[in-house]
């Protein structure tokens, strides 16, 4: 874990490196924290801003640790995350030996909506709310934590996802839902479908970290501000990452 003290108005910096704290990560947050306001004498509560990037995310996804999900497909394409793309890395003759990793989404907890939108947003078939709840239901009794919607031509028209998500909110309150035409409204509904299911995978251990930072932030910093990396370098609020888990992929 890698830390350092910046003061804006002086330009003065300081830095510490200490060991990863496994399997919590707070608290080598904690731990940093307490040690560079330390050795700097700097008064923790004067800290305004705490920027942190991890690596969370890949730890997640390269590890199979995240959590159990749900999927809602249009009927038919139940198997979305299992066809994925024809073509696979490697030559030629690399088919037979290309073993493909399990999907995020496992068949037994995703489920099909009778409904389909076509190509340019219209309505081709109405969703079925009804037999939806029914589905809905055993999916609740599937012991998962995030559940993840990628209807067909979704990009196109949310409409059918969010009603999905209203229902969802009302068979299953309190588990996080997360959209495919909000995360990544694209044509291609494989590359779609696996951004929203890996979404999910890693939201449940996302709110969980961020939850423990910020109870790090009110005990040790204050009111200090967080702030985290993003993919692209950039940064970005709590809430905002809440929302798209995945910005923090190469954040660390």
């Amino acid at each position: 874990t890698d830390v350092a003290l910046v003061d804006e108005k002086t330009g003065e910096f300081h830095q510490s490196k200490l060991a990863t704290t496994a399997p919590d990560r707070s608290q080598g947050v904690r731990d940093g924290i307490r040690r560079i306001t330390a050795d700097a004498g700097v008064n923790p509560n004067d800290i305004t801003t705490l920027v942190h990037g991890t690596n969370l995310i890949s730890d997640l996804l390269l590890k199979r640790q995240g959590a159990r999900i749900g999927l809602v497909t249009t009927r038919g394409h139940r198997q979305v995350l299992h066809l994925s793309r024809s073509s696979i890395p490697g030559g030629l003759a690399n088919w037979m030996q290309y073993n493909k990793s399990e999907p995020l989404a496992p068949l037994v907890a995703t489920i099909e909506a009778q409904e389909r939108t076509g190509t340019g947003g219209e309505i081709v078939e109405p969703l079925d709310e009804d037999r939806l709840v029914e589905e809905l239901n055993y999916l609740a009794k599937q012991d998962i934590r995030a559940l993840a919607v990628c209807l067909i031509n979704s990009f196109a028209n949310p409409d059918h996802e969010r009603q999905v998500a209203r229902l969802a909110a009302q068979v299953m309150p309190g588990i996080p839902v997360l959209l495919s035409s909000e995360l990544q409204p694209q044509a291609q509904e494989y590359e779609r479908c696996l951004y929203t299911a890996a979404s999910a995978y890693c939201l449940p251990a996302v709110n969980d970290y961020l939850d423990r930072v910020q109870e790090i932030i009110k005990s040790d910093l204050g009111n200090a501000k967080l702030r985290l990396l993003r993919t692209d370098g950039g940064v970005a609020a709590e809430r905002s990452i809440r929302s798209r888990p995945l910005s923090l992929l190469r954040g660390g």
